[in-house]
């Protein structure tokens, strides 16, 4: 809700760079920033079959292309939405602290990345974060406020205690696999010692809502009664949590 706020009152022109494997999350986009009353975006799609994500040039090159046509496009973006890995996104970020072209009113969000602002490699001080955001769909694993980010440090350190010397990073990619851990344990809880495959779903959808913490995912339900129902704009229907977090 916040950044739709600041969008609405920051960002005239909104730019999606995406890879052309993500068009049902573009049309989700799209349709989200309408329902805003906030204009049509430009729609940059990404070839990936031109780049090799296992070299570091090639990475580098397509963020520099991304980088660029935020700059040369005619119809200038304040807001910059990219669909892209973790290497993509920070390679974006360190090409943009140091191209002059940036300016205080532009805006860009990473959607989806395992990284804050604060942990992109040009440093956490640096004056122009502050116009870079992340958008993540669990609380940062920090966060003091989150019971669920709470009890997930303190199930990391019980790991780590009993996997020494071994130690195991708490980011957001170990905060998504405690997620779909702990769903999966709520969900066979409830199956009654029943754990085929027919009797687990239809107690996912029997259950509909699973509360975990301070977050509840769902509503789950058999058959699409959503509105998005188009090939290019799939049913959110068991999306799973309906909350995004935004650094």
């Amino acid at each position: 809700v916040d950044y739709s706020l600041h969008s609405r009152s920051a960002c005239k022109q909104f730019l999606i760079a995406a890879g052309d494997k993500d068009v049902g999350n573009v049309a989700r986009m799209r349709e989200s920033l309408g329902e805003l009353g906030l204009p049509e975006p430009i729609i940059y799609d990404i070839l990936e079959s031109e780049y090799d994500m296992r070299s570091d040039a090639s990475i580098t090159a397509l963020a520099a292309r991304i980088v660029e046509m935020f700059f040369t496009n005619e119809r200038k973006p304040q807001c910059v939405f990219i669909l892209h890995n973790d290497e993509v996104i920070s390679e974006a970020v360190r090409l943009l602290m140091s191209d002059s072209r940036f300016i205080e009113t532009d805006q860009f969000v990473f959607i989806p990345s395992t990284g804050t602002p604060s942990s992109f490699p040009v440093g956490a001080g640096h004056p122009r974060l502050r116009n870079i955001y992340t958008v993540q769909s669990v609380p940062n694993p920090d966060d003091a406020e989150s019971l669920l980010s709470a009890n997930f440090r303190s199930a990391m350190a019980s790991l780590n205690a009993a996997s020494a010397p071994t130690v195991y990073t708490a980011d957001y990619q170990a905060l998504h696999a405690y997620l779909s851990t702990r769903l999966a344990v709520e969900t066979l809880r409830r199956c009654n010692g029943n754990f085929s495959r027919a009797n687990v779903l239809a107690t996912v959808y029997n259950t509909r809502f699973f509360p975990i913490d301070d977050m509840v995912f769902g509503p789950y339900g058999d058959g699409c009664k959503g509105t998005r129902t188009s090939a290019t704009g799939p049913c959110t229907c068991n999306s799973g949590a309906r909350k995004l977090f935004v650094e």
